[in-house]
């Protein structure tokens, strides 16, 4: 805590927002009167917002949600829906945003499909029971707070001999890196 604490911290209690609610027996937290409770909150918060470019399969809408926030030094967790039992995804992360329908990498495509996302870093994945969970670890590097991130998955279903008979993608996610 800026200027720091008159007396020792005793709990700590993280918020969904990313603060951290301190307690303790203090009764300054840096300059300001505090009562034993402080809030610790990032100057450069990290945020996930929501954009384009999902489109439905033969299982449903497709999906991706971020499960957690990204700061530095962590790991984004997301999470695909919607996909179908058999099927291969592709998962693409990347730091700037395209507008590519699939219909022009693959006749395959389903209509309104769209490629939101620059492929910097890719990954194969198998989902599982229609769901697949994906990771990027961000590292500990103060330069890249404020930094934002794209997520997107491009998924291929199968038929029972495993021709693909379409191709669809999630949403996108943009998760801004925070730092505190």
């Amino acid at each position: 805590v800026d200027g720091g604490l008159d007396a020792p911290a005793l709990a700590l209690a993280p918020h969904s927002d990313g603060s951290l609610a301190v307690g303790g027996s203090f009764d300054r937290a840096g300059r300001v009167v505090s009562g034993r409770l402080t809030k610790l909150a990032s100057d450069c918060p990290a945020t996930v917002t929501y954009g384009t470019g999902g489109c439905s399969g033969s299982a449903g809408p497709n999906t991706l949600t971020a499960i957690d926030l990204l700061w530095t030094g962590t790991t984004l967790h997301s999470r695909a829906d919607g996909l179908t039992t058999n099927a291969l995804a592709l998962g693409v992360f990347g730091l700037s945003t395209t507008n590519v329908p699939l219909s022009a990498l693959t006749p395959l495509s389903l209509p309104v499909c769209t490629s939101t996302v620059t492929p910097d870093i890719t990954g194969f994945y198998v989902p599982t029971n229609g769901m697949l969970t994906l990771e990027v670890v961000i590292p500990e590097a103060p330069a890249l707070a404020g930094v934002i991130g794209y997520q997107q998955v491009v998924a291929a279903e199968l038929d029972s001999q495993g021709v693909i008979t379409a191709v669809t993608s999630t949403n996108r996610i943009a998760a801004t890196i925070g730092v505190f």
